[in-house]
């Protein structure tokens, strides 16, 4: 079979299809070749018309592919197959206001992503992370429900000049959201107040600046997949500005917080 007029692209994207390819790791190499979706499936329709492709089902020592992850993995020296393994073996659950924006770029980046809209949710997945995302203000209920069930999870909220991503909070280990919140007091008596009055507004990402929530997307991306391969490893807090400029920050346990002997209880009340 001939056509006319392929690019380098194309021909790479027909190579792949040749040497036996699933669906979804189709799309994910045209992506990877910067081939139009449009374009993929006006190939794919050629190859299916002429009668050349030959369906054939997935067996279990069939490598899928790794395009996803190869410039991560040559950079860390490790197999691309090793990392992708490891990267969707755990499940990463995506809640609050930014949460497809982030989920879009965890799969991306090849991890096991998925959306839930409620922390209750978490409870059904086998030892998740739940990042809680939220706009001006952090899901402190959510955060509670999940330290009172022992579910590890962490902040991302993009205010207006500035984003903050947690440290991975796991319960009786780390400072919990609690313990942050009794520091903020502590600097200012009207914070909880404010609060609350934000949390109730329930703010939308509309109203975020999309570029520094593209840069919070990214740095959590990085700091969840870092998660994901090295435990215990994300132990900081970031503040992100707009500019790009980057703060870390080390958690630390509140004094009147008793999350290091006991999970505190529920923060659902506030």
């Amino acid at each position: 079979m001939l056509i006319d007029g392929l690019t380098a692209a194309d021909t790479e994207l027909i190579n792949a299809i040749r040497m036996g390819i699933s669906a979804r790791d189709f799309d994910a190499r045209a992506a990877h070749l910067d081939v139009s979706p449009a374009r993929a499936a006006s190939l794919l329709s050629l190859l299916t018309e002429a009668g050349v492709l030959m369906p054939v089902e997935r067996t279990a020592y069939q490598a899928s592919s790794t395009t996803h992850v190869d410039a991560y993995a040559a950079r860390i020296r490790e197999e691309p197959s090793c990392i992708t393994g490891r990267l969707t073996r755990p499940s990463v659950l995506v809640l609050g206001p930014l949460r497809r924006g982030l989920q879009a770029l965890l799969v991306a980046a090849g991890m096991r992503a998925d959306i839930i809209d409620r922390a209750e949710d978490a409870l059904t997945a086998a030892q998740p992370l739940v990042v809680l995302t939220g706009a001006w203000v952090d899901d402190a209920v959510g955060a509670g429900f999940l330290h009172e069930h022992g579910i590890d999870h962490c902040h991302l909220t993009v205010g207006q000049d500035q984003a903050r991503l947690s440290h991975v909070i796991r319960a009786q280990d780390t400072p919990c959201t609690r313990c942050a919140i009794g520091f903020r007091c502590d600097d200012d008596a009207d914070w909880f107040g404010s609060w609350q009055a934000l949390w109730q507004q329930a703010p939308s990402a509309s109203l975020l600046d999309p570029v520094l929530c593209a840069l919070a997307y990214a740095h959590q991306a990085e700091r969840v997949r870092e998660h994901i391969l090295h435990p215990g490893r994300v132990a900081s807090d970031l503040v992100i500005s707009p500019s790009g400029e980057v703060v870390i920050e080390t958690p630390e346990f509140h004094s009147s917080c008793s999350c290091r002997a006991t999970v505190p209880q529920d923060l659902s009340h506030v």
